[in-house]
C-alpha cells in the first residue's frame, strides 16, 4: 500500500489533516486550562501590583504552553506558590536557595516540612540560633585577658545567657549592674524608706513567677522563694574568700531590708577564669549557697544542655558571621585604621 502512487499522493494532506485536528484539541484544551487557572488565581493576584501581575500572567501562559503533561492541581499551585513570592519580603531568594540545594538535600528540606510548621521550625531554630551565639561570644570573649566585666561580659548574660546555668534559670526576672536601692524597688517591689548601699550585684533575679513567695507554717508570707545571683570576674583574676564575702554582704542586706528572709534559698554564683587554691568549695550559709564556678565548666554545661550543637555546627553562616564581627571587635585600633586605609 505504501508504494501506491494513490497513497504517495494523498499522505501528506492527511498528515496535515490529522495534524490540524490534534492542534485544535490541544488549543481548545490549552483555553480551557488556561481559562479555568486564571479564575482560580485571579482574586489573589489582583491584589498584586501591575508588573507582579504580569510576571503571573506570563508564567501561565509559559506552564499552559510548555507543559502540557502538569495536571491543572499542580499548576495552580505553582502559580499560587509564585504569588505568595511576589508579596514576599524577599521575592525570589527562597528560589535560588533551593536552587543550590542538592537533590538529598531537597528530600531532606520535604521530610523537616512534613514534620514540623514553618512557624514551629523557625521558633525552634530561632532559640537554638540564640543560644549557639551566646556560647561562641562567651569563648571568644574569655580569650581576651582583662576581659571588662561591665561593658562585655554583663550583656551576654543579661541578655539570655542565664540559661546556661540550668532549666530552672530560663523564666528569670532580673536586674543587671542596678544599685541595691534598685533592685529593692524594681525586683522585689520592696519600700526600704531610706537609700540601700552602693553595692550593685552584676545579676540579680528571681527565677520565675511561682518563687515569688515562700510560706512559714503558719502560711504566712516570708517573701521570695529563690534568688539568683551572678558575679561575673573578669579573666586573670583568681576567684575566692574575697569574692565569696562580696555576695553574702548582698544578701545580708537583702534579708536585712526584708526583700529576703531566712527561708529563702539563694544560689549565687561567681564565675572566672581562675578559682584561688582551696577556694573551690561552696560556701554554705543555711539556704544560700555560694558557688566558685569556672567559665569553661559553664560552658560545658551549656554545651551539654544544647546536646553538643555548638561542636557540630561550628561552620554555621550566622556563627562565621559573629567570628568575623567578634574578630574584627577585638583587634587593636592601630589594626584598624591600616585595614580602612
Amino acid at each position: 500500500m505504501e508504494d501506491s502512487e494513490t497513497w504517495k499522493k494523498t499522505y501528506p494532506f492527511v498528515q496535515d489533516a490529522i495534524r490540524d485536528i490534534i492542534q485544535q484539541n490541544s488549543e481548545k484544551d490549552r483555553l480551557r486550562k488556561k481559562s479555568a487557572l486564571t479564575y482560580s488565581v485571579a482574586p489573589e493576584a489582583n491584589k498584586l501590583p501591575y508588573d507582579s501581575k504580569n510576571r503571573v500572567a506570563e508564567f501561565l501562559n509559559l506552564i499552559v504552553t510548555d507543559c502540557p503533561m502538569f495536571g491543572e492541581k499542580d499548576m495552580i499551585q505553582l502559580l499560587h506558590i509564585l504569588i505568595k513570592l511576589e508579596k514576599s519580603s524577599s521575592r525570589y531568594e527562597l528560589l535560588k536557595q533551593l536552587n543550590a540545594c542538592k537533590v538529598n538535600e531537597l528530600n531532606d528540606l520535604n521530610n523537616i516540612m512534613a514534620s514540623w510548621t514553618i512557624g514551629f521550625a523557625k521558633t525552634a531554630l530561632a532559640e537554638i540560633q540564640k543560644r549557639l551565639l551566646v556560647i561562641n561570644e562567651l569563648k571568644k570573649k574569655l580569650e581576651q585577658k582583662g576581659v571588662r566585666e561591665v561593658q562585655e561580659l554583663q550583656p551576654i548574660f543579661s541578655d539570655g545567657g542565664l540559661w546556661m546555668f540550668g532549666a530552672e534559670y530560663e523564666s528569670l526576672d532580673f536586674t543587671s549592674n542596678k544599685g541595691m536601692t534598685t533592685i529593692f524597688r524594681e525586683l522585689f517591689k520592696v519600700d526600704t524608706g531610706t537609700a540601700a548601699s552602693k553595692n550593685r550585684p552584676d545579676i540579680m533575679a528571681i527565677p520565675s513567677t511561682l518563687s515569688r513567695a515562700s510560706f512559714g507554717d503558719d502560711r504566712e508570707a516570708l517573701g521570695v522563694a529563690h534568688v539568683v545571683i551572678v558575679e561575673l570576674k573578669t579573666t586573670g583574676l583568681k576567684v575566692g574568700e574575697k569574692e565569696k564575702a562580696q555576695v553574702w554582704k548582698y544578701v545580708k542586706e537583702l534579708n536585712a531590708r526584708g526583700a529576703i528572709s531566712d527561708a529563702t534559698k539563694v544560689s549565687a554564683f561567681i564565675l572566672g577564669d581562675q578559682i584561688d587554691h582551696g577556694e573551690h568549695t561552696p560556701r554554705v550559709e543555711g539556704n544560700v549557697t555560694i558557688t566558685p564556678m569556672l567559665y569553661m565548666n559553664l560552658l560545658e554545661r551549656a554545651a551539654v544542655r544544647m546536646m553538643g550543637l555548638d561542636a557540630r555546627v561550628q561552620g554555621a553562616p550566622f556563627l562565621q558571621e559573629q567570628k568575623e564581627e567578634l574578630e574584627l571587635y577585638m583587634a587593636p585600633f592601630l589594626e584598624q585604621q591600616s585595614s580602612v586605609t
